[in-house]
Parts: C-alpha cells; sequence; structure tokens
C-alpha cells in the first residue's frame, strides 16, 4: 500500500512539474489541431486563379470577386468585379486582403512574390475601368492588361495598363531580376500589341513597367489561338508558351521562345477531337512537362485510349519539342488538369478537376459535383498516388461571368516541407473534406469562396494549430 501511494504522489508530482514546465507561470492552454482546409469569401462569387509560396512560409493567392464588404471582404468593391488578394500565414490565418480595380469587370490571374518582398501582379480590367478606382489612363479598347506592383503589406507601388484599341487580356506573369515578362492574347493591332489580331501575346517590360519589346505569335495553321500559361523552358534559354488553336477541332499549340522573343519551335499536338494545354512547367532535364484536356482517343499525337469525355493528358517533351513520353488520365467522366510543377524528387504533381468517382484511374469516390483531383507521377509519368478532394457542392468551378475568359481555376504548389498547397473555387460547406463553413450566401452553396487546403507528400491534409483561421 505504501509503494502504491509513494507512486502515485511521484507520478502526479511529476505531472505537475511537466505542467508548470509548459505554462512558465500562465494558465496551460491545450493546443487544437484543426484540419488545414479553409474557406475565404463575401456573400457572391470569389474565385481563386494564382498562388505563389511566399518567403515567410505562406501563400499569396489571386482571384476575382463581385462580393463588396461581406464575409472575409473588408473592402468596398470597385466596381462589377475586383482582383482580390488575400495572403495568408503558414497555418492558413489571413494576414491581409484587398480589392483591386476600377469601376468594370476586372480580373486578377497572376500574382508572384518579387525579391523585394513585395509582389507582382496582373490580369485584365475591362475598358470603362480606367481612370477608376486603382486604374490609371487606359489603352482605349474594349478591355486592357492590367499589372501593378505592391508592397509585401499590399500598397500599390506601382500600375500600368497595356494593349491597344481592342480586347487585350494578361493571363501570366513571371519577375526576372531585371523585370518582367507576361503572356497575353492579344485582339489589337496597335500600341503595346505588334503583330497580327487574336494571338498569343508576350511583353517584356523593366522593373518599373517600362515595356522594352513585345511580340505576338500565331500557330502554323491561322488565327484565333487562345494562350493559358507560360513558363520558363527547362534549358534556362526562353519560354514555353501553351494554349490551343481552333484548327482541327482544337488542337493543343505549344512554343518556345528565346530571351528577346524569338521564336525556336512552334507544334500542334492532338487528335481528331478537341485538345487544349492548359499549363507548363520546366523539367530539370532541360525539357518541359505540359498539362492538357484531351477528348481524343488513341490518333494523332495521343496514343492513349480515351477513358470517357475528357481526358487529362500529360505531355512530357524534350529541349525541342518532341514528345519524350504521354499518358492519358481519367475515369467515364470528365476529368482535366489545370496545373503542373515538377516535385523536389524528380517527378511532377498534377491538379485539376474530376467528375469522375472509381473509375479508370480515378480510384477515389467523387463526393459531389466536380471534385478536386491531385496527381502525384513519377519522373516517367507513372501515378504514385492520386486522391479527390471535395464537399458536396462543386469545386473548381467557374462563375457565370467568367465563362467567356476560361481561367484556369485548379492550382497546386510543393511547400518546403515537401507536401501540397491547393487552392481552388468551392461551393461546399461542411461536407467531406471542406471543414469549413462557406460565406456565399448564408450557407448557400450557389458561389464560389475561395478554398485553400495543404497536404503531407502523400497526399492527406495535414493538421495545423487552431490560431483564429475561420
Amino acid at each position: 500500500m505504501k509503494l502504491s501511494i509513494l507512486a502515485a504522489t511521484s507520478a502526479l508530482l511529476g505531472t505537475t512539474s511537466c505542467l508548470y514546465a509548459q505554462a512558465a507561470g500562465t494558465p496551460y492552454i491545450p493546443q487544437i489541431q484543426i484540419p488545414f482546409s479553409f474557406l475565404t469569401g463575401g456573400t457572391y462569387d470569389d474565385t481563386p486563379l494564382a498562388i505563389d509560396n511566399t518567403s515567410d512560409g505562406g501563400y499569396i493567392v489571386i482571384g476575382t470577386t463581385n462580393s463588396s464588404a461581406t464575409g472575409d471582404i473588408t473592402d468596398t468593391s470597385h466596381g462589377a468585379f475586383d482582383f482580390w488578394v488575400v495572403k495568408y500565414d503558414s497555418v492558413g490565418k489571413r494576414e491581409w486582403q484587398r480589392l483591386y480595380g476600377g469601376s468594370g469587370n476586372d480580373y486578377g490571374y497572376s500574382i508572384r512574390q518579387t525579391i523585394d518582398g513585395g509582389y507582382i501582379m496582373g490580369g485584365f480590367v475591362a475598358g470603362v475601368s480606367p481612370n477608376t478606382g486603382d486604374v490609371g489612363p487606359g489603352k482605349g479598347g474594349n478591355a486592357d492588361a492590367w499589372v501593378a506592383k505592391l508592397t509585401s503589406t499590399g500598397a500599390i507601388s506601382w500600375q500600368k495598363t497595356y494593349g491597344g484599341n481592342q480586347a487585350d487580356f494578361l493571363r501570366t506573369i513571371i519577375p526576372l531580376s531585371d523585370g518582367y515578362i507576361f503572356l497575353g492574347n492579344a485582339q489589337s493591332a496597335d500600341q503595346d500589341v505588334s503583330g497580327g489580331v487574336g494571338r498569343f501575346w508576350v511583353l517584356r517590360t523593366d522593373l518599373n513597367g517600362t515595356s522594352s519589346w513585345h511580340n505576338t505569335y500565331n500557330s502554323p495553321n491561322g488565327a484565333g489561338e487562345i494562350p493559358y500559361s507560360m513558363a520558363p523552358s527547362g534549358d534556362g534559354n526562353g519560354y514555353i508558351l501553351v494554349g490551343y488553336t481552333p484548327s482541327n477541332n482544337s488542337d493543343a499549340l505549344i512554343m518556345k521562345i528565346n530571351n528577346s522573343g524569338a521564336v525556336q519551335w512552334k507544334k500542334v499536338y492532338g487528335g481528331s477531337q478537341r485538345d487544349i494545354a492548359y499549363a507548363t512547367a520546366p523539367s530539370s532535364d532541360g525539357g518541359s512537362i505540359v498539362v492538357c484536356g484531351s477528348e481524343s482517343s488513341a490518333n494523332g499525337n495521343v496514343a492513349g485510349t480515351n477513358n470517357g469525355a475528357e481526358d487529362i493528358w500529360i505531355l512530357k517533351l524534350d529541349a525541342s519539342g518532341n514528345i519524350s513520353w504521354q499518358q492519358l488520365y481519367g475515369g467515364s467522366a470528365a476529368d482535366r488538369a489545370y496545373s503542373v510543377q515538377q516535385t523536389s524528387d524528380g517527378g511532377y504533381i498534377v491538379a485539376g478537376t474530376s467528375a469522375s468517382s472509381g473509375t479508370g484511374n480515378v480510384t477515389g469516390t467523387n463526393k459531389g459535383g466536380s471534385d478536386i483531383w491531385l496527381l502525384k507521377l513519377s519522373s516517367g509519368g507513372v501515378i504514385q498516388w492520386q486522391k479527390l478532394y471535395g464537399g458536396s457542392g462543386s469545386e473548381g468551378s467557374i462563375p457565370t461571368g467568367l465563362n467567356t475568359y476560361q481561367p484556369i481555376t485548379v492550382n497546386a504548389r510543393q511547400t518546403p516541407d515537401g507536401g501540397y498547397v491547393v487552392t481552388a473555387g468551392s461551393r461546399s460547406s461542411q461536407s467531406g473534406d471542406v471543414t469549413d463553413t462557406t460565406n456565399n450566401g448564408s450557407g448557400s452553396t450557389a458561389n464560389n469562396d475561395y478554398w485553400l487546403f495543404k497536404t503531407d507528400a502523400s497526399g492527406n491534409i495535414v493538421e495545423v494549430p487552431d490560431v483564429g483561421q475561420r
């Protein structure tokens, strides 16, 4: 009995000492862990279109919203749709958020952190937006590309419009050591746009946004091309541009330009049905990886057999644009890839949407509407793991006002710890993997919110301390 009492007393003293050591003179408060799965938005449509890792371990997200001073949005809208930028810390808590734009429909498509700790953002503004709100003088067209340099807390350092007397749009902006380069779609043929109409459009600027050169590019087969994305080439000697040409029922159009804008090669890829290239990333062997949507099956350049509707078509290209390997992935419904990045192990992370469920390559069960689909591939394109993420609504959807402009709606980036951070629009609320509560109309799932979630290296959504993210 004495030994039992002594043991119990020792255990209690040990526990008490441990608690005092943790508390250090203050009350001990257990740290609650919650899933890293957070919704951010207002009562209307809030759609994230790009994300970048930040040097402090956090994330910067840009997109578009027509909400105003509701939910998580503290600013008042300048017009219909505005650019909406949200800065998150490493555990998904909002540090700051701001609306940018003029009196019309303005869409933020791209953001990257710059070497000074600030950000460069780009998209396009409606023809009525110049000289209103944050937007300066315009070019006189129906839409202008708009670029703004932000400080680390989101204040505008400078901003400029680019384009001509028609509609001109920015898709991707990349910061360089001595300036910026962006890809857009130009319908003009004057002012900041040289060459033909309706082409891939690339413009290079200095650090203050002053243009040093600009070019437009068409496909070998004609006009009407739509660009989606641009990334540095794997060999470090230029850029890869991807999109599609409407010829042959739409084919993927991929080209390489050098650092001065001269075309190195230009190729069309596809089969007898609709094939579109959505995103590209450099690979360490000097080539590039490209993700496409494909409705073709075992014809033309498409070697695989279609699983049903639209599949994800992965192209691994060498430095000259030749196909090193390719794969079709999908299920019986529509599956599309929007984002790709080479990972630290030499493989690739691919992110998109899937309406399939337990068919073809899709092994998970769809949770409702379209889900986010992540695929981790080896360096040779073999699936190492793949998972569906979503709730009872649709994820990665496009608001009606954005349908015309066909944005990239899902993005994934590897994080320094080997995991992945993903952003997409979500119409779900407290269901499935969407464990947060939506702001889009007091529980309605009619509109998008920004959905930010993070996984470990195997694709499992991680948990983080609850520090007021919700």
